[in-house]
């Protein structure tokens, strides 16, 4: 009944009740937990598969824009079945999720393994997941197979594939994930019936349904025929690189594609033929360049092996690739990869480019300790910075793996799985450590220690690490640990520098129907464009704002992020109150209608920051084409 139609003290008792209601409501979601969230900086060790049931081994990492990091393993079965490919997403907060099992074994057979590390890539909330699983059955000898599972962007995972050829022998496969959702699966082939080996690709449109596997380009067949390495720019255009033996020697080869189309080039020759070119990696840049990175051995006639690290480079422009580039130092011994992707190379999306290897001297590696090295070349420059020794090096660690992710910003970081220094000099037990570069012009920390034995184990021996770091700076690491007892499990850590708000912030109305929600762990996205006017750009919107410490805030600057109109001119404004302290007075939108943009404070702005005694709260306002958004970001 209506309060108006009630008698006055009735009226009036029924209004107090509702105001008790409504207070208790606002008490009990003032009560209510909050999600946790990671405190900035490194944080602590922690088992992300745990050795329960079989060993987890053979980490692999990717990461989305928004911040959410995809890790997949494979997990060997105790109980005498299949060994699995299992998932697990963390979310931008910096909390993993329950694991999941994607891949399937055929016909329930026990000897259904998987045999070589996974490979992962994520597009806006789309995974895809690649491996090598062996089959055997009562009619067939062993062979490998080329598997792929993949996830929609609403978190369904779809049911695991074969895509190579029954009764070949796959090899090497790789993944990627195009900017629309597309998915492109590349690896190697060996026909039993015939002898001769065929790369060979298969697609998946964005809604799911996959095209005939192509063959891309002939192999030798043999064990060079392989390592290869697949990447896909925001306009589509993918590159595939691999190696193969021509004549005597294992050479690097490419081939490209242009968005839109499913035809190859013909095959290029990257690396000199007269080398024994091993283990390429791939990257690309923003504005459709690539470099490419191996390792070659120079020395078949010393008592030690001699390897080079080598480069090529694919113009944006031309499309047009540069001749072989030396960039690790002549003499000693540069390694490749072996069983890990080494030299390997990132590239921020300034176009700023590192690459990372590992070095021992040869002969003298008794006396003079492995070490990491780094060496980067900036955007629009032709000529690599120095050679850069980014660990410390204790006598003889004997390093044998490592990995690098870089930021947006130039941020990056090295791990490294090698055997420490023991106890009167012996050889220590075999640990991942990691290094990290805030900056493109700062220093390399000191090494700090993240692999550790787990409870009941004095000492661990870890390997394979992998690191990935999105869009913010947050650094994501993972390896597998095999302890004393034998037990082996996938551990992980991370370094924490900034962390997502829970929702963009609140847009002005533009006319425009609210947008759709976004599919769990996806940005927000801006309204609609198709209902604007079309004199009238969409208003920008904000993704992901930062909640950053003010320190670092002070040396490196505030990160921001927002959404606007794609391959659009955009500038950023920082105020703290109504002061200017920092803007960027051009960017441009990338393809995919994102910009992650750090913005440099001024030195007054620097100074008082850090002599603020509390958190400070900075107003950034973004313009697109003339239309402007605001948000805030709260520096800790």
């Amino acid at each position: 009944m209506p309060l108006s139609t009630l008698p006055a003290a009735d009226a009036r008792r029924a209004l107090l009740r509702a105001v008790a209601v409504v207070a208790l409501l606002i008490a009990l979601m003032a009560a209510a937990p909050v999600a946790a969230r990671a405190e900035l900086g490194w944080q602590p060790t922690t088992d992300l598969a745990a050795p329960t049931d079989g060993a987890a081994t053979q980490p692999a990492l990717a990461t989305d824009d928004d911040g959410a990091v995809y890790a997949a393993w494979v997990r060997a079965s105790t109980s005498g079945g299949p060994s699995l490919i299992q998932v697990a997403r963390k979310s931008p907060e910096g909390t993993w999720g329950a694991p999941v099992v994607v891949s399937r074994a055929v016909g329930a057979e026990a000897g259904s393994l998987v045999t070589e590390a996974p490979t992962v890539a994520v597009h806006d909330g789309v995974v895809a997941v690649g491996w090598l699983q062996t089959t055997p059955d009562s009619t067939r000898a062993a062979s490998h197979e080329a598997w792929v599972a993949t996830r929609t962007a609403d978190g369904t995972w779809r049911a695991a594939e074969r895509r190579s050829t029954a009764g070949s022998t796959a090899g090497h496969p790789t993944v990627a994930v195009a900017h629309d959702g597309a998915v492109t699966l590349g690896w190697t082939e060996s026909l039993r019936s015939s002898g001769v080996g065929v790369l060979r690709v298969a697609d998946m449109a964005a809604e799911g349904t996959w095209e005939r596997p192509a063959a891309v380009a002939p192999t030798s067949a043999t064990i060079f025929a392989g390592y290869t390495d697949l990447a896909v720019d925001d306009r589509g255009a993918a590159t595939l690189v691999w190696q193969d033996a021509v004549a005597d020697n294992p050479v690097v080869l490419a081939v490209r594609r242009a968005p839109g189309s499913l035809r190859w080039s013909a095959v290029e020759t990257l690396s000199d033929p007269a080398d024994y070119a091993l283990y390429p990696e791939l990257d690309l840049a923003a504005d459709g360049s690539a470099d490419v990175v191996w390792a070659a051995r120079v020395d078949e006639t010393s008592q030690f092996a001699h390897y080079e690290v080598q480069t090529a480079r694919r113009a944006g422009a031309t499309g047009a690739w540069s001749a072989v580039e030396i960039l690790s130092q002549p003499g000693g011994e540069a390694h490749g990869r072996g069983t890990s992707k080494n030299p390997t190379i990132a590239t921020d999306q300034a176009g700023n480019t590192t690459v990372a290897w590992l070095r021992s001297e040869g002969a003298n590696a008794d006396l003079r300790p492995d070490v990491a090295q780094v060496r980067t070349r900036r955007a629009g420059e032709a000529t690599w910075g120095p050679v850069a020794d980014v660990w410390s090096g204790l006598r003889n660690p004997t390093l044998r793996q490592t990995s690098l992710a870089v930021a947006r910003d130039g941020q990056a970081t090295v791990a490294v799985s090698g055997y420490t220094t023991g106890v009167n000099g012996a050889s220590g037990p075999r640990n991942v450590r990691v290094v990290h570069r805030e900056t493109l012009d700062g220093t390399w920390s000191p090494e700090r220690q993240l692999s550790v034995a787990r409870v009941g184990s004095s000492t661990a021996v870890s390997w394979q690490p992998a690191v990935v770091a999105d869009a913010l700076g947050n650094v994501t690491l993972a390896w597998h640990q095999t302890d004393a007892t034998g037990e082996i499990g996938v551990q992980t850590s991370a370094l924490r520098v900034a962390e997502p708000l829970p929702a963009p912030a609140a847009q002005p109305d533009t006319g425009a129907p609210a947008a759709a929600p976004s599919a769990p762990g996806a940005p927000a996205v801006a309204p609609a464009p198709a209902v604007t006017p079309a004199a009238v750009a969409p208003r920008p919107a904000a993704g992901w704002i930062a909640a950053q410490s003010r320190r670092y805030a002070a040396a490196n600057g505030v990160r921001v992020s927002f959404r606007g109109t794609p391959g659009a001119r955009a500038s950023v404004v920082v105020r703290r109150g109504t002061r200017v302290v920092g803007r960027i007075r051009a960017a441009r939108v990338s393809a995919t209608g994102r910009l992650v943009a750090r913005v440099r404070l001024s030195p007054a702005a620097r100074r008082s920051l850090l002599r603020s005694a509390g958190p400070v709260v900075l107003r950034v306002t973004f313009t697109v084409d003339g239309r402007s958004a605001k948000a805030s970001v709260r520096l800790r």
